[in-house]
């Protein structure tokens, strides 16, 4: 069984508008993320650090799509090995605002 929490912050690197074709332009940004928290596994509960990126863009003004990708790291000792481990995750969220 996996377990995490962590607590992030953002930062937009890349603000203003994307274009797809000529006539089509989509606010949008792309940003970094990194965070600190905890990942219980194997019945231990490990300090862990997390870093991504990613981009968000609006394509009407009551959606917005983001695409996510992040890398949680801790140090484990599962196999009587310390190592440290790195578990990838991707999203794709899509929101409205209503």
């Amino acid at each position: 069984k996996l377990t995490y929490y962590d607590i992030s912050l953002g930062w937009n690197i890349l603000q203003g508008e994307s274009f797809f074709g000529s006539k089509r332009a989509y606010n949008s940004a792309f940003y970094l993320i990194g965070g600190l928290g905890s990942t219980d596994f194997a019945d231990d509960n490990n300090f862990t650090v997390n870093f991504g990126f990613g981009f968000k863009f609006l394509p009407t003004d009551s959606i917005a799509v983001r695409i996510e990708a992040r890398d949680y790291l801790f140090d484990t000792d599962v196999n009587a090995e310390d190592k440290t481990l790195h578990n990838m995750q991707g999203t794709l969220n899509i929101g409205w605002f209503f």
